[in-house]
């Protein structure tokens, strides 16, 4: 009983955090209207990567000079700071489920920042903890400095994903993609070992929710990121 009430209060704390953070980001009208689509109107649609780890295809590492390694607990505050969507409470959540947060740092600071998800997620889009059998993990929240971006610091996350999950007994895993970050599906298949994708599809009507997915092909999901980024 005391455990569950803890719970109730941590998601509260969370949901509080997200709000605020929310509205700094992006105003209190704005946070507002986000808001009422995500209770009653949203659509999302999105790529479902299923990594068999041994599949992939070859290691990548960052550029020289940038150390790619796990966050240590005196540098979580800095993290937190370098966050563009998490909060402390969230951060603490997800590190007593013994999730990773692996960081890239370079000129003394964080640069790119993803997560190793084990045990039980929170999918935001669902707005649920989804839980997770032993032998999966999930690679997640990933975020990188503008001055940074295309020094591949997302292919080499995935290969340190891979080589933790390779080092651990976990040898599937999974990955979400949005279609419109224009992500090369083929290149991003082979580097993350995916031997399927699926199109995900999740819906909100008035509070009624439905959700579905369908495995598709690289071809169909390269088709549908240019539709998308037109």
């Amino acid at each position: 009983m005391i455990m569950k009430f803890k719970n109730i209060i941590n998601q509260a704390i969370m949901f509080y955090e997200r709000l605020l953070g929310s509205v700094r980001r992006f105003g209190l009208v704005a946070t507002f209207i986000q808001g009422l689509k995500f209770i009653f109107w949203m659509d999302i649609t999105l790529f479902k990567f299923y990594i068999i780890v041994k599949n992939a295809y070859r290691l990548e590492k960052p550029l020289p000079g940038i150390e790619l390694r796990e966050a240590r607990p005196e540098e979580y505050p800095e993290l937190l700071e370098f966050s563009a969507d998490f909060r402390k409470q969230e951060m603490l959540e997800r590190l007593a489920l013994n999730h990773k947060c692996v960081i890239a740092w370079e000129k003394g600071k964080i640069v790119f920042y993803g997560w190793i998800g084990m045990n039980k997620v929170w999918l935001s889009f669902l707005g649920r903890y989804i839980e997770f059998p032993q032998d999966t993990a999930y690679f997640y929240n990933t975020f990188t400095d503008e001055d940074y971006r295309g020094k591949m610091l997302l292919p080499a996350f995935i290969s340190y994903a891979r080589e933790f999950c390779a080092d651990n007994n976990m040898p599937f895993g999974f990955t979400h993609v949005f279609p419109e970050t224009g992500l090369p599906v083929g290149a991003y298949s082979k580097l993350v070992g995916a031997d399927k994708i699926y199109l995900v599809r999740f819906q909100r009507r008035l509070g009624i929710k439905s959700y579905s997915e369908r495995e598709i092909s690289i071809k169909e999901a390269a088709k549908l990121t240019k539709k998308v980024r037109k």
